[in-house]
């Protein structure tokens, strides 16, 4: 089993209580191929995205495979790595409702 760091919230926010065992213990190898249809699914109906935006969006984000990536070159500021100030609750948020629901700024 591989230990890499995860992206905050995207367990939290896209698994039931049925899927979350089952995602956490998977590699993120598998991601992709598991759980995509799921993420596109929840993404049509949180924020009304067609099934490209959703895939686009994900791609966008990295968000599968589930594994927060750094580079170096660019700023660090999720999802380009985390800093303790970033907001990842709001920053999921407007994920998933398509920018419908702005960052608080809290």
């Amino acid at each position: 089993m591989s230990i890499a760091p995860v992206h905050p919230s995207v367990s939290s926010f896209f698994n039931t209580d049925e899927t979350k065992e089952e995602y956490n213990a998977s590699e993120p190898v598998n991601d992709r191929k598991r759980w995509l249809e799921l993420f596109i699914q929840l993404m049509g109906h949180t924020g009304d995205y067609t099934r490209e935006e959703a895939i686009a969006a994900i791609d966008n984000d990295r968000v599968l495979p589930d594994m927060l990536s750094f580079d170096p070159k660019k700023p660090a500021k999720y999802p380009n790595g985390r800093v303790f100030t970033d907001d990842v609750i709001d920053h999921r948020l407007a994920f998933l409702s398509k920018g419908d629901i702005p960052a608080d700024r809290a």
